[in-house]
């Protein structure tokens, strides 16, 4: 029997519903690869060594945005720093209660309510308290703040003051429910967290501060620095501000359990202002931080292979300049951000022009008028603390080439024409609606 042959237009039809999948994949392919190449040219020896603390005159304070970001980032310090008698505490900014697909998995339930995501911040905090004993931290020198999860940026930006709480998404509290806290129902505001925070800096009196890199992709991760920092200031300490990542785009590369290879950091990191340490870890290390891994089993039962991907010869710590005229930011690291270089955003800078405050967002590519750019800024002048201060949402008034341009007045900030000012900034880049490209983390920039 003779096969049945299509006409010419049906194949090209259907030649061309396929191209343009084809196509992106192809796209997600190259890039996928560049950058598993691109990972697998670095070297741990470029990068200078820092030993774990072994002084016991030194205090180190972790600050975790959820539970099992201190493993993850430093579990192998920690566990060696306990080992030489060097004072920890680990301070949790959340309990990490909004994971739907981690609750459900571990409460049993696909439908969940207000008491079930306090029940599972619950089993959150007793993980902890288990890891955290696997690192040799005592149970005393574990601090829960209970803030909400995912609402650290929202705190930041939208809810700072103590008179507009923020009401959890998941909770559904505008208080901390959790019985297991440094203060117990503390108010969900920007200044509570700030002052929960320069409390415990004033307790702890740390020599060493760790917390996330602004940087980091998960919004929580990347507004818990602006915290650190603004505690930091507010409490008088003179510690030393070391960071930590945990979340940017598919790192780290390889994924999975590789412990006999080392820790690098994301590629488009490497070339911008962070400058990055290594740890080198022993065996014993190593395990412990193994150890203190499977203690979180609501969240390796869902994300293990990512989990593992930290347990590795060394981990990472870096530190970052502070105040300078701007900044760079990473290219290229998430496909989103490569498939789209109008969107990618390069750097932020600001200058001072008479009474006005100048911003200027560069990118990529050019400029797309059916991009969505954003600025975020929070001026403070020097001696005064940012805790009254207003935070401000520009959209730049020129778009030109590869660059977005917003002024702003001085005054606005809070600042004088005459003084010598800083501004905490941020930039952000959306697709049509809500869908976000690329973000910055806060920065600050003196002027």
């Amino acid at each position: 029997m003779k096969p049945i042959k299509r006409p010419r237009w049906k194949r090209v039809a259907a030649a061309l519903v396929l191209l343009p999948p084809t196509v992106a994949g192809l796209v997600c392919a190259g890039f996928y690869l560049n950058l598993h190449r691109q990972a697998a040219a670095m070297s741990l020896r470029a990068l200078p060594v820092a030993l774990p603390p072994s002084d016991p005159e030194r205090r180190l304070l972790i600050l975790a945005p959820h539970c099992d970001d201190e493993t993850l980032g430093l579990g192998g310090t920690i566990a060696t720093a306990r080992k030489r008698g060097v004072p920890v505490t680990l301070a949790f900014l959340t309990n990490g209660d909004g994971f739907r697909v981690a609750a459900s998995r571990a409460l049993k339930k696909p439908l969940l309510g207000p008491t079930d995501f306090v029940r599972f911040a619950e089993l959150r905090q007793r993980e902890a308290l288990s890891a955290a004993k696997e690192l040799g931290v005592a149970e005393s020198d574990v601090v829960f703040l209970g803030f909400p999860d995912q609402g650290l940026l929202p705190l930041w930006q939208e809810c700072w003051s103590d008179s507009h709480p923020l009401r959890s998404g998941f909770t559904a509290q505008t208080r901390s429910p959790y019985s297991v806290a440094q203060t117990p129902h503390v108010l969900y505001s920007g200044e509570s967290l700030t002052r929960e925070l320069s409390k415990l800096i004033v307790r702890v009196q740390p020599t060493d501060v760790y917390v996330t890199h602004p940087s980091d992709d998960h919004r929580d991760h990347s507004a818990a620095p602006n915290f650190a920092r603004a505690a930091l200031r507010r409490s008088g300490s003179d510690a030393t501000l070391r960071y930590y990542l945990v979340h940017r785009g598919d790192w780290p590369l390889p994924q999975g359990s590789h412990p006999d290879d080392p820790l690098l950091p994301p590629v488009a990191m490497t070339k911008q202002e962070t400058h990055w340490a290594a740890i080198p870890l022993d065996e014993e290390a190593r395990a412990a931080k193994d150890r203190a891994l499977t203690r979180y089993g609501s969240q390796m039962a869902v994300c293990e292979r990512f989990l593992s991907s930290f347990v590795r010869r060394n981990e990472l710590v870096c530190s970052l300049p502070e105040g300078g005229a701007g900044w760079h930011d990473p290219l290229s690291d998430n496909l989103a951000r490569y498939t789209n270089p109008a969107a990618d955003i390069t750097g932020v800078s600001a200058r001072r022009d008479g009474a006005a405050l100048k911003l200027r967002l560069t990118l990529r590519g050019n400029a797309s008028p059916r991009l969505r750019y954003v600025l975020h800024v929070r001026g403070r002048s020097d001696g005064r603390t940012l805790d009254h201060s207003a935070l401000l949402t520009l959209r730049p008034t020129t778009l030109t080439g590869p660059t977005a341009e917003a002024s702003v007045p001085l005054a606005a900030l809070g600042l004088k024409p005459g003084e010598p000012g800083r501004a905490w900034v941020c930039a952000e880049t959306f697709w049509t609606g809500q869908v976000a490209l690329d973000r910055t983390g806060y920065r600050e920039i003196s002027f």
